[in-house]
Parts: structure tokens; C-alpha cells; sequence
């Protein structure tokens, strides 16, 4: 009833329609199918969901959810726990991480020569596209999709394979993670307004906000299409060298002689570099073929990769020992 007053009264006085566009969820329902009910009690009481979750997970799993496509559907506790485990705590981990390495002059950014640097520079432009194409057209849930699979690159492919950088003081890569968050948390504000805000002030200060800054437009001359190519590739390999791995039995710490690959796509020397690290073995041989992606390993381990094996080992137990005591 409120549409149509509202329709009507606009267009009486002022002779214009008030809006354009009206977004409307599905009927969210229990867990367990029912309507939801005070009487049944059958629904987690909200206020404890977003103390315990945070408002952004709760808004990013309704954004996400067939709710946002005026769809029907059961409310699950553990896809609100999902969401906050993949996409709130992750990206906090993220922000976090920087925040251990920050320096003043980071935002002075330079474009980076590191592959790993030019690569996550592109997925963030490609999801500056994406996600206001998206809004524009007001689908939420293909921009959080996109917003999940980002985070997830950020955190479990470009942080981890560029530790030793930020160990190793490399400025590059503190620059490109600041540009990196810089733009992230204005393409996250309309989603995750909380986040967004608290780590946007973690790096500018607590005078300013996210949230008086314009939304920003992509850069596509910084969009890489061919080394976003190269770049699954790579971690295609990795995942299947890491399943030969499990299928032998072969725990990661063993250093292995080399890894021949098969491969659709040529991979530079820095790549080849990524794959020896994450497979843990000495050298790779790459052929190309126009066939599918295939890992072969040497499991054969002779008396120095054991020592080297355990060497490692002990290195880890000792630094987990320093950590454990706050060294």
C-alpha cells in the first residue's frame, strides 16, 4: 500500500515518480523450511547474530543470497558462519597483516614489476568492472560472488606467496597492497560498510571516511588479461602437483627433485618460481601442449632432501617456539 501512496502523492504534487527502481527480498524463512515465529522461537535472535558475526556478514550473506532475487529461502546459521569465515574475517586478516608492515609513504604508489604485484593490481581492477556493472543493474548477489572470489585470491594466493617480500622490507609490495586496500574498501562501502570503514580509517586515520569518497572508476589499462591467463594456469598446476602429493602420501615439508609439467599456456621464469615454492621441489620442466594439464613428480627422495626435510622441520618448530613465547 505504501508503493502505491507513495506513487500517487509524488506524482499529485510534484508530477514525477519518487523512484525508479524498488528492491524487494523473498520470504526468508527458519532453517528448518517453517515461517519464522516469536511463538516457535524457531530463528536466531538477531542482535546476537550481529554481535557474534558482525552487521557486515549478516548483510554480505542476505546480499548474496537467492533473498536478493526476491527468491524464497531457509535463513542457515551456517551459511552466515561461511560467509563470516571466508569473506569478513578474511579480509580483516588482510587488513591486519598490512597493518603489521605499514609504512608512512606507502600511498605514493608506482607501478610494480613483480608479476604476483601486476596480477592482484588486475583482479582488483577487474573487480572494480564487475562490481559496479553489477550494483548499476542492482544484483548484488553476482557482485558479492565476485567480492568472495577476490578476497579469496587476495588472501590465500597474492599474501601468501609475497610473505617473504613484506619479510624482506620490499617496498613494492607494500605500495601495491595499500593500493590494493585503498581501492578495495571503496568498492566494498555499499556492501560492507563497517569493514570497509574501519580499514579505510586503519590506514588514513580516524578523521576520515570511506564513505565521503566517490566511488571509483576502473583503470583498464591496468587490466592483464594474458597474465590473469598465465596466473591460473600457474595455480592450476599447483593444485594438481599439491593432489599428487596427497595421493603419494608425501607430506609438503619432503623437498623433491623436480616436477614435469604439461601445460596450454607458456609460463615465465617468476611463475615457474611460484610453482617450485608452493610444490616444494628443486626444478620444473614445462612443455607446452595443447592438451590438458597434467603434473608429473620424482618422489624419490634421496638422504639430503630428507636432511633438508628435516632441517626445515626444525626451523618451524623452532619458530613456532619463538612466537609461542612472544620473541
Amino acid at each position: 500500500a505504501w508503493f502505491y501512496y507513495m506513487m500517487s502523492l509524488s506524482s499529485i504534487l510534484f508530477d514525477k515518480i519518487p523512484f525508479e527502481n524498488v528492491l524487494t527480498t523473498g520470504t526468508i524463512l527458519a532453517e528448518d523450511g517453517q515461517k519464522m515465529s516469536k511463538s516457535k522461537k524457531n530463528y536466531p535472535d538477531p542482535l546476537e547474530v550481529i554481535d557474534k558475526y558482525g552487521a557486515d556478514s549478516l548483510r554480505f550473506y542476505i546480499l548474496s543470497s537467492p533473498f536478493a532475487l526476491a527468491d524464497n529461502g531457509n535463513f542457515s546459521e551456517k551459511g552466515l558462519i561461511e560467509t563470516y569465515k571466508k569473506v569478513t574475517a578474511l579480509l580483516y586478516n588482510v587488513s591486519n597483516f598490512y597493518q603489521d608492515y605499514q609504512k608512512d609513504g606507502d600511498e605514493d604508489h608506482k607501478e610494480s614489476n613483480n608479476p604476483m604485484d601486476k596480477w592482484i593490481i588486475s583482479r582488483t581492477e577487474e573487480l572494480n568492472s564487475t562490481v559496479q556493472e553489477n550494483l548499476e543493474a542492482y544484483v548484488t548477489v553476482k557482485a558479492c560472488a565476485a567480492i568472495r572470489k577476490y578476497i579469496d585470491d587476495l588472501s590465500t594466493w597474492y599474501i601468501r606467496n609475497s610473505r617473504d617480500r613484506f619479510n624482506n622490507n620490499d617496498e613494492e609490495v607494500r605500495k601495491t597492497l595499500r593500493y590494493v586496500l585503498e581501492k578495495l574498501t571503496r568498492i566494498l562501502a555499499p556492501i560492507m560498510p563497517f569493514a570497509a570503514e574501519k580499514i579505510f580509517q586503519d590506514m588514513n586515520g580516524k578523521d576520515k571516511s570511506v564513505h565521503l569518497e566517490d566511488y571509483p572508476e576502473t583503470n583498464k589499462k591496468l587490466i592483464d588479461e594474458e597474465l590473469g591467463a598465465q596466473m591460473q594456469a600457474t595455480r592450476d598446476i599447483v593444485s594438481i602437483g599439491l593432489r599428487e602429493r596427497d595421493k603419494a602420501q608425501m607430506s609438503l615439508k619432503w623437498p623433491l627433485t623436480k616436477a614435469t609439467v604439461i601445460s596450454k599456456i607458456e609460463l615465465s621464469e617468476d611463475l615457474r618460481g611460484i610453482i617450485k615454492n608452493e610444490l616444494n621441489v628443486k626444478n620444473i620442466t614445462i612443455t607446452k601442449e595443447d592438451s590438458e594439464t597434467s603434473v608429473e613428480l620424482d618422489l624419490k627422495l634421496t638422504p639430503e632432501l630428507e636432511a633438508e626435510g628435516f632441517a626445515r622441520e626444525i626451523s618451524r618448530k623452532i619458530q613456532a617456539g619463538r612466537r609461542k613465547a612472544e620473541l
